[in-house]
């Protein structure tokens, strides 16, 4: 079995129970709880930018597994690491997608044919008729990354190039977010949704977690004032800016600019998610203690299977609550607490299922020597 970072699978549990809370939250109408002028349930929102960690842990995870086998890139190697990428995410993720597609034809009389094949090739954000969780549009995503990993490490087996190529990535990234927001500056205004779910939008995300792979391998610490408690909390504060700035009340205050302040939001949010990454793995604290729990380590270990089933069994969940009125906080704590105490055993047998032959047959590899793991 593959060399784990025991804060890392902390953190992978705590973005997929924030994701899961997020949902619950706005199957139920995203009503509010107040505690004077606070809405705690919105502060709590927060969870739902899950996603963004998981593509931060991601580019950590990817970089530090690759940069070892960076000098053999040629088209065998390539398909190599594609392979393997598509063995570890694509069982477990079939398997739902043709549940959800049976669903669908037992529903509705007949079977959504294009969202199959979409979903099939993680092509699935170049469609406009989904009609699958929504939540799968991150496996896209996640695939578009895959494909342009290996070509950062192309004739760069010394490394000394790679940190170059990334930032330069992360500045044209940035760029396109500037464009996509400024054409897009009524939609926006108007609270509506707009598409930024291609890698050209996102890879800043991955990219982050690259450089924190980067720093790690290379024994570089963080600066002082992200170590230790205060360090992570400085952390959390930044990547509460960067949530904060994504509000619609909060950018509309700077109506001119606020296409920056929007492209802003997940390069900041995530920035924070980094260095809160890089601290809870370079030393002993209080958070790196409780994100190594053996219960967090368990929950961080189905990540990706709680990832993927939660959407389709807390709509369910939820609607049965909705259906009978039951309408409130109370309510919506509930059927969190039922939704969490399903998904958590789906996601267990299909790990079991789908992901556990993945690591039983993967050989054994250190991520850095140099390093002590923190278990």
């Amino acid at each position: 079995m593959k060399t784990r970072i025991a804060p890392i699978d902390g953190l992978r549990a705590l973005a997929v129970i924030g994701v899961i809370w997020a949902h619950v939250w706005m199957f139920f109408g995203a009503i509010p709880l107040k505690l004077g002028p606070v809405d705690i349930f919105r502060m709590l929102s927060f969870g739902g930018v899950g996603v963004d960690l998981f593509f931060v842990i991601s580019g950590f995870c990817m970089y530090l597994m690759y940069q070892k086998s960076a000098s053999h890139f040629n088209a065998s190697g390539y398909g190599h690491f594609l392979w393997k990428r598509w063995k570890r995410i694509a069982p477990a993720f079939y398997f739902i997608v043709v549940v959800e597609c049976l669903l669908y034809l037992l529903t509705y009389g007949h079977f959504p044919i294009d969202s199959f094949f979409a979903h099939l090739f993680f092509a699935n954000t170049f469609i406009t008729d989904n009609v699958l969780s929504p939540p799968f549009w991150s496996l896209s995503t996640e695939w578009q990354f895959y494909i342009l990993l290996p070509f950062i490490f192309i004739h760069d087996a010394d490394g000394t190039r790679r940190l170059g190529r990334i930032v330069l990535m992360l500045i044209g990234c940035f760029l396109f977010r500037l464009f996509l927001f400024y054409f897009h500056a009524s939609e926006m205004h108007s609270g509506l949704t707009i598409a930024s779910d291609k890698i050209w939008y996102r890879f800043i995300e991955f990219g982050w977690g690259m450089i924190a792979a980067k720093m790690y391998v290379e024994n570089k610490p963080l600066p002082a004032i992200f170590r230790g408690f205060w360090g992570f909390i400085l952390a959390v504060a930044i990547a509460g800016l960067g949530r904060l700035i994504m509000v619609t009340e909060v950018y509309n205050h700077f109506y001119a600019f606020a296409f920056v302040l929007k492209a802003m939001g997940e390069p900041v949010l995530t920035f924070g998610f980094t260095a809160m990454l890089l601290n809870v793995i370079e030393s002993r604290n209080i958070f790196s203690k409780l994100l190594s729990l053996n219960s967090m380590q368990f929950l961080g270990r189905i990540s990706y299977s709680m990832y993927l089933w939660h959407w389709i069994i807390c709509w369910n969940i939820c609607n049965i609550f909705i259906s009978k009125g039951l309408v409130s906080g109370p309510y919506l704590i509930i059927a969190l607490f039922i939704s969490l105490a399903l998904v958590v055993p789906v996601s267990w047998i299909s790990y079991k299922l789908f992901e556990a032959p993945y690591f039983k047959t993967g050989k054994k590899v250190r991520i850095e020597p140099d390093l002590k793991k923190i278990a």
